[in-house]
């Protein structure tokens, strides 16, 4: 049940964001490069952008060369993209390719050897000699970064309330189910109960560890841990926890401590809460984000904050 857990954590974290941490001087260059949506994009941006546009037509070989060819252009290299290219791979069967991307994506930072193992789209894979070999390094690559992090424990527990959030929720889909169609909006309320109380003791968990520990970042958890830290208040519905919980994440972004996407979606989703126009296009609505104020430069306000990809490139990693 554990490893399904964690398992369920970097599924969902694969989801939820497209981690590039910039430091701000990066960025700076890179703005005065001409970092905008207007043809002018670095060579990478142009390659992920074409790349996401042929995956979404089909997962196809040309579309496993484009996201690989991406990712080794990226600046910061980025593990979900060689996943995903790996994994396509391994659908159309091509074994080499699909190791290759997967130990790239290694050096880039995998360390989940559940997520790996058990991903489907990577089954092809599992009688190959290599396989386990290939996960072992993967387990090594955890510990080693469990072991460079303040606090290991806490990030263990971090986990485990992400693990359990997740649980929740896919009991709430599959309790659903069996709902008939003329179900009332009280029954799914009801149903929705046990999500709403797993976000209420989370909420309470979070509190307890920022008065014990402060806001738990890079440095105390691990960046695994820092995106969880994010991710409870995104989950919790109470705008007030949500702007705390923001200000406490700022802080840290100012001192490199946090990822500034954390940042810009925590900000954009309370924005999308209050009626309110959002500034980073950081939040989605139904396959298009949510209004963003003065969208003509809102990818000189992402450069200016540290995101390091435009928001041509950040909508299309999204699911819509």
């Amino acid at each position: 049940m554990k490893n399904n857990s964690l398992s369920a954590v970097y599924i969902c974290l694969l989801i939820l964001i497209f981690g590039c941490n910039t430091p701000k001087k990066e960025s700076e260059k890179i703005s005065k490069e001409g970092y905008t949506t207007s043809g002018q994009n670095p060579k990478w941006v142009r390659s992920l952008i074409n790349a996401y546009r042929t995956l979404n037509d089909g997962q196809s070989i040309e579309a496993a060369n484009q996201l690989y060819e991406a990712a080794e252009l990226m600046p910061k290299k980025n593990w979900e993209i060689y996943f995903m290219a790996a994994t396509v791979y391994s659908t159309k069967n091509k074994n080499e390719e699909a190791f290759q991307s997967l130990h790239k994506a290694i050096q880039a930072g995998l360390r989940d050897s559940v997520l790996t193992a058990t991903y489907p789209s990577l089954s092809s894979l599992r009688n190959d000699s290599r396989w386990n070999t290939l996960l072992h390094t993967i387990s090594n690559n955890r510990k080693k970064y469990t072991q460079s992090i303040k606090n290991p424990e806490l990030l263990k527990e971090l986990e485990e309330m992400w693990a359990q959030d997740q649980l929740a929720l896919s009991q709430y889909e599959e309790k659903t189910k069996s709902l008939d169609s003329n179900a009332s909006v009280e029954e799914y309320q009801l149903l929705f109960k046990a999500v709403e109380d797993r976000w209420e003791i989370n909420k309470n968990k979070l509190d307890s560890i920022i008065d014990i520990h402060g806001w738990p970042g890079n440095e105390l958890v691990g960046e695994d841990g820092a995106k969880i830290s994010w991710a409870i208040p995104q989950h919790y519905p109470d705008v007030f926890f949500k702007q705390k919980c923001l200000s406490l994440i700022k802080k840290a972004m100012k001192k490199g401590d946090m990822d500034p996407n954390h940042y810009a979606e925590l900000n954009d989703r309370i924005a999308r809460d209050i009626w309110q126009k959002q500034t980073y296009g950081a939040s989605m609505g139904q396959g298009a984000p949510h209004p963003i104020q003065d969208p003509a430069n809102v990818d000189q306000r992402r450069v200016a904050l540290g995101l390091l990809e435009p928001i041509e490139v950040y909508w299309k990693f999204l699911p819509n």
